[in-house]
């Protein structure tokens, strides 16, 4: 049965991509409102620690550096950190003479509106009608869970007890609006990801290496970018080739062919990413405390709740038909189930784009259903019955918002600095060569590298090594009943340029820099100093 929504179809596709790539900016602008007054709002609304941690490497791509370095230690240490994407957002960035965080959020507007349509362009290759690829494509761009059920103190509380933590709340590469809303980098990974999967598939079909070529080009830069996808990338082609030789009863010498084309060609990465966070003792510490276990599994089924009954009876409906286009979505679905319980630090990081193979099958089962009510129960109209399934799946997109936004009501300091502070920043980029080697409180420390792009003493809980041993370092520091001795060997042990000094400096301690020699002033606004260690 046939159920006719639309006439334009592609017209469509690009007026709703444009439309949510548009909207992601409302939460941003509701954020500011919330800023006190004499602060000023830092630019995001989830997950702020992590993304000021991107602008530091962002910020020295503005400056025109290829090899970067952890601004967020003054741990001595070479630039050999190359990362194609913060590279060329500094480019884009410098190229359209922005501050560095608007030119985030720009950058994130047009590659969340390509990332869109490139996703409406995959639908295509497996869904023939009109009407259900539009319907999946707004499935992919809008749904969630039944995470909203769930007020933020019984998330919480489950989540202390029992690792429950509905997905759709917290975990933003589950989604798709969230990862356009949010994260650049989640958006061009996730890009790379269905580049790879669209150029492999296409070479097994047209029996051509040249795609295999492109495909593994797409692979060495999400290797280079964010390397957790290519283990999900792999790991879904790896069961594409059980799959199909179960199906075929043979062994396609074709497929394998290709596989090896493209895991070739991303092996130099694969031995560099290797090499980097093995033996490069900063990102090796950083490794190490980067853990991003996955929660209890009832979280992942709460968190995608309608989709995936629906995407079951949309996979029997496949397999009933005997049909193999799916194949490749089926396979990504089973990894990515494998991946996020196998023992890895970083099981929850496999989860991006899940939300893709789930929806087109979402849809199969969603249109099955649809059909058979309406032809039993007459009073219901298939159209409606759609309608109101898509509705029911949004409320947790809408939830995850309101949290984060109030998140950066009750948790301000997390996301504004005062406005001397900013004007600080200012006066830093123009006046101090980087990257200089400043000691400041933690918070002042997230946002000094991407804003000045010099290295502090400590600024984030998993770029800075031995961050709790720093944090205890730094309340110590600014304890006034601590020797002059401990902090002269802290400025000198850790090789410190400058002291930054200002409200969130006063909050730690009340240690006065006037008061000793080895300091000197250099800036000086109401709340704000800044001194020169003098060696």
């Amino acid at each position: 049965m046939k159920i006719k929504f639309f006439k334009n179809e592609l017209l469509i596709a690009i007026v709703w991509s444009v439309f949510l790539s548009l909207i992601t900016i409302i939460p941003y602008y509701i954020a500011s409102t919330y800023t006190p007054k004499n602060m000023c709002f830092m630019g995001f609304f989830e997950g702020s620690f992590d993304q000021n941690s991107y602008l530091g490497w962002i910020k020295q791509g503005v400056v025109g550096n290829i090899l970067f370095k952890n601004l967020y230690t003054v741990q001595e240490q070479s630039n050999n950190f190359f990362h194609p994407l913060f590279y060329l957002m500094g480019k884009f960035i410098k190229l359209i003479n922005s501050n560095v965080t608007d030119g985030y959020h720009i950058f994130r507007i047009i590659t969340g509106f390509l990332l869109l349509l490139l996703i409406y362009y995959f639908i295509r290759i497996f869904i023939e009608e009109k009407n259900r690829r539009l319907y999946s494509f707004i499935l992919i761009t809008i749904s969630s869970g039944f995470g909203w059920l769930f007020s933020r103190e019984l998330y919480e509380k489950l989540g202390k007890t029992f690792a429950l933590m509905p997905i759709d709340l917290w975990i933003t590469e589950g989604f798709t609006f969230f990862t356009v809303a949010t994260r650049p980098i989640f958006i061009v990974s996730l890009a790379l990801m269905l580049l790879i999967f669209y150029f492999f598939w296409i070479s097994c079909k047209k029996n051509y290496w040249l795609y295999a070529f492109f495909a593994g080009i797409f692979s060495l830069l999400l290797t280079l970018i964010h390397p957790y996808d290519l283990v999900t990338v792999y790991t879904t082609l790896v069961i594409y080739i059980i799959c199909d030789y179960i199906n075929k009863k043979k062994l396609d010498i074709n497929i394998i062919k290709n596989f090896l084309i493209v895991f070739l060609i991303a092996l130099p990465a694969l031995i560099y990413e290797y090499y980097i966070f093995n033996f490069a003792e900063v990102f090796k510490a950083w490794k190490d405390v980067n853990i991003t276990i996955s929660p209890n599994p009832y979280s992942y089924i709460i968190g995608y709740g309608l989709l995936i009954p629906f995407a079951i009876w949309g996979i029997f409906l496949t397999l009933k038909s005997a049909k193999t286009e799916k194949l490749l979505l089926l396979s990504w679905i089973f990894a990515v189930m494998v991946l996020t319980y196998l023992p890895f630090n970083f099981q929850r990081r496999f989860i991006l784009g899940a939300q893709i193979p789930l929806c087109i099958f979402a849809t199969e089962g969603i249109f099955a259903f649809s059909s058979y009510i309406s032809s039993k129960k007459r009073i219901f109209n298939a159209k409606v019955i759609l309608i109101l399934l898509l509705l029911i799946t949004l409320p947790s997109t809408f939830k995850f918002i309101f949290d984060n936004l109030n998140g950066v009501k009750k948790y301000y300091l997390n996301y504004n600095i005062y406005e001397d502070d900013f004007s600080a920043f200012e006066w830093i980029n123009k006046n101090i060569k980087s990257p200089s080697n400043f000691i400041s409180s933690f918070i002042i420390g997230m946002y000094l590298p991407g804003r000045t792009g010099n290295s502090v003493f400590v600024g984030h809980y998993h770029n800075t090594p031995n961050f709790s041993d720093k944090l205890d370092i730094l309340n110590k520091f600014f304890n006034s009943k601590t020797a002059d001795d401990f902090r002269t060997n802290v400025l000198k042990e850790n090789s410190i340029d400058y002291l930054y000094y200002g409200q969130f400096e006063k909050n730690l301690g009340d240690f006065n820099p006037d008061n000793v020699k080895y300091l000197t002033v250099v800036y000086q606004i109401s709340n704000v100093k800044i001194f020169k260690v003098i060696n």
